[in-house]
């Protein structure tokens, strides 16, 4: 990671929000280092995350910008602008809300030829914040590349915000396989200890952020009926925080407090997957979700799934082939697809089998990064 060699590309990926993430791990590791000098700039990190022990360990040079208001933006775009100066940065490429008004604009400012970012959300600014297309429009505008994580979001790119289809690279998201088809059995215990010490059973599960548009409010109400055939039932939710705590927070409620727990964070993806009899994830539209990892990586793990199709399901799920499909913001039939899966071994099995057998070579980790580090090279 020689910063001192001429010929390499100097880049910087610029993240917020960010405590933990795997496929930005991923993309980190798999860079080409006798191409690229890269820095990392973590925006609102916190000093002990595992995304920082990570940049550590890969002895990554690393700048921590602290977001405390609105009011942060400007003093952030200045500090940026001297960081990508300072290091001579000829492409940035920015994830997330804060990371890219932040990052592209300092890369505007800074003369930064090549401004990348990352489109990670669907419609939701459509849905629920006006202000948030403006800022969308500003990055696309300055931005000399945007990559699409999925044709739903190309497509909103095209169609509702005036994208130039020649500024858009398509890009899925690439997954290590075998991380997901592998497992600890020490850390599974471990966490069933942790998470399900009574072994209560059937375990459903959840790994959605606490939003409006991921459809939670559905499950709870179906899981709630649950209850009633299955005494002993565990709700376990996973990244439990998000804009519509109060909301969901209301229907736990009304469920028994030994019937549920929630969970803000873990790292240990493999392993909490299969901890679930069955796996709940119904985002309230077709366009709700920009990609939906969370799909694959419960196909990988061969959990036998409920879901609801957006982003990238619509290439993938099919109805009681992989998974069982319901309708949008439909707790009835919610409902009626666990009862089917923990009441039909056959079903089940034919599930687990057949994702076992699922072709996943559009996500291959490899081909993600290669086209990415691509991107990064093209005049």
């Amino acid at each position: 990671m020689d910063s001192d060699i001429k010929d390499k590309i100097n880049i910087c990926f610029c993240f917020s929000d960010i405590q933990k993430s795997l496929p930005f791990e991923w993309m980190i590791e798999q860079l080409n280092f006798t191409k690229f000098n890269l820095i990392l700039v973590l925006i609102n990190s916190n000093p002990d995350s595992a995304m920082v022990e990570f940049a550590k360990k890969m002895n990554l040079k690393t700048y921590h910008l602290s977001f405390k208001s609105n009011f942060s933006y400007f003093n952030l775009i200045f500090r940026l602008l001297f960081i990508l100066k300072k290091n001579k940065i000829e492409v940035i490429h920015c994830h997330l809300l804060k990371a890219n008004l932040i990052g592209l604009t300092s890369a505007l400012l800074a003369l930064v030829p090549k401004r990348i970012y990352t489109r990670h959300h669907s419609d939701f600014n459509f849905r629920f914040s006006k202000k948030g297309i403006y800022l969308d429009k500003w990055c696309n505008k300055i931005a000399t590349k945007i990559v699409a994580i999925s044709n739903p979001v190309k497509n909103i790119l095209i169609q509702k915000e005036g994208v130039s289809n020649k500024k858009i690279e398509l890009i899925y998201h690439g997954f290590d396989i075998n991380y997901f088809k592998n497992y600890n059995e020490n850390i599974l215990k471990t966490l069933r200890e942790k998470y399900n010490f009574n072994n209560q059973f059937p375990v459903i599960g959840v790994v959605a952020r606490f939003t409006e548009y991921k459809g939670i409010q559905f499950i709870i109400p179906a899981f709630k009926k649950l209850i009633h055939f299955f005494p002993e039932a565990k709700l376990m939710l996973f990244n439990s925080k998000g804009d519509y705590q109060n909301q969901i927070e209301a229907l736990l409620k009304e469920l028994p407090t030994k019937n549920y727990i929630k969970v803000d964070f873990e790292t240990n993806l493999s392993e909490v997957y299969r901890l679930f009899d069955c796996y709940v994830h119904v985002p309230d539209s077709f366009d709700s979700e920009a990609f939906g990892q969370t799909y694959i990586e419960a196909l990988l793990c061969q959990i036998p799934s409920v879901f609801t199709i957006s982003g990238i399901a619509s290439n993938l799920i099919k109805n009681g082939h992989n998974a069982i499909v319901v309708d949008y913001k439909n707790e009835d039939q919610i409902f009626d697809a666990i009862m089917a899966i923990l009441n039909n071994e056959a079903l089940k099995t034919k599930l687990q089998t057949n994702c076992k057998n699922q072709d996943f070579s559009d996500f291959n980790l490899n081909s993600f990064n290669l086209k990415l580090q691509n991107l990064y090279l093209i005049n």
